[in-house]
């Protein structure tokens, strides 16, 4: 209750960043406290040679993180794609799940759209398919290191010949003109 009540004072006096209130599943429920969510992604040492890939889910409001998935470096695909094959499946469910948050349902069907399979069911998904869930949220945020956003996400790295920059057309030696 605290957190939703945070939520609407925050909603009211207009307090979140602007990239909350334009998100499009905030202005396509105007009647609707939309909960504000980040995504945090790193690779974290936990041993002299080997660490593991942290992906978080925070709340905004409260700054509470939620660890979602732990992936080992030393596990991910070695077949040429680094690690991308690996990391799609944990993104995929990722995905699965923001997408029900966003939607404000519980999923109706696994995160590849097959049926439930018999682990499903008897984890209790099945049963809680379609029902609705107590809040809806999305994520307005995806937070980590540039590298790890080039090396988990495959976006361009800033030694990227042809874009590396989203918000500009900036490259090579233009990329530091603030022009």
């Amino acid at each position: 209750v605290g957190v939703r009540t945070l939520l609407a004072e925050q909603i009211r006096s207009g307090s979140l960043p602007q990239c909350y209130y334009d998100h499009p599943v905030v202005r396509a429920h105007p009647d609707e406290a939309v909960a504000p969510l980040a995504v945090y992604l790193d690779f974290v040492p936990y041993s002299i040679t080997d660490s593991v890939l942290g992906v978080w889910t925070i709340n905004i409001l409260t700054n509470a993180r939620y660890l979602f998935a732990v992936y080992r470096k030393r596990k991910l695909c070695k077949c040429g794609c680094k690690g991308w094959s690996s990391l799609f499946a944990l993104l995929s469910v990722y995905t699965w799940s923001l997408r029900a948050l966003a939607n404000r349902m519980w999923p109706t069907s696994r995160h590849d759209n097959l049926p439930w399979s018999d682990a499903d069911k008897e984890a209790g998904r099945e049963a809680n398919a379609g029902e609705p869930l107590p809040v809806r949220a999305t994520v307005i945020y995806v937070k980590g290191d540039w590298a790890e956003h080039c090396g988990s996400l495959g976006l361009p790295s800033w030694h990227d010949g042809l874009r590396p920059c989203s918000e500009c057309n900036g490259f090579g030696d233009d990329l530091f003109d603030l022009r």
